[in-house]
């Protein structure tokens, strides 16, 4: 399990907000339909090669513990 940070709505474009807050799969039919794109630092975290299938969610700040995803936070 890793944590990370939010950055846009959608694979492959920032209007798929459908998928990101709903239950519809991703609009994209793009690199194997992929629906979310993971940085380079939590794959290599969770050992994963950029193929696997992935489950995620929401969760407010104050839920998230302590770990290496806590050391660098990007705000806009």
């Amino acid at each position: 399990m890793a944590y990370g940070q939010w950055e846009d709505v959608g694979p492959f474009g920032e209007d798929d907000e459908v998928y990101v807050f709903g239950k519809k799969n991703p609009k994209s039919q793009k690199n194997d339909n992929a629906g979310i794109d993971l940085s380079p630092a939590i794959s290599d975290y969770l050992g994963l090669n950029g193929k696997e299938k992935v489950s995620w969610q929401f969760i407010e700040e104050e839920a998230v513990p302590k770990g290496p995803w806590k050391e660098i936070i990007t705000k806009y």
